[in-house]
């Protein structure tokens, strides 16, 4: 597992390392948020195969709207189950 503190962060370790499984982002990030995250994500070619969960307070029907449209595999919103997680994450893992 790893993590990143911010969005701009999370693109450099997500280049870094392509064999990623899944990832998971949350929208509200500080330097880039999660949707603009996820849009850079999939127009790249090292990374655009890796499914992304969007974890989330927010429930924007355009922001989910955007985000599905941009590739995400899905958007949870939070306080989310574990059990709720890990079966998202089971379902979109490669």
């Amino acid at each position: 597992m790893l993590e990143a503190a911010n969005g701009v962060d999370g693109l450099a370790c997500a280049g870094a390392n392509v064999d990623l499984s899944l990832i998971l982002l949350d929208l509200n990030m500080p330097l880039l948020n999660g949707v603009d995250m996820l849009e850079q994500l999939k127009s790249d070619l090292r990374t655009r195969e890796i499914p992304v969960l969007m974890l989330t307070t927010e429930a924007e029907p355009s922001l989910i709207d955007r985000a599905k449209r941009a590739g995400a595999s899905g958007w949870i919103v939070k306080p989310v189950k574990p059990d709720m997680l890990a079966s998202a994450a089971v379902r979109v893992a490669r």
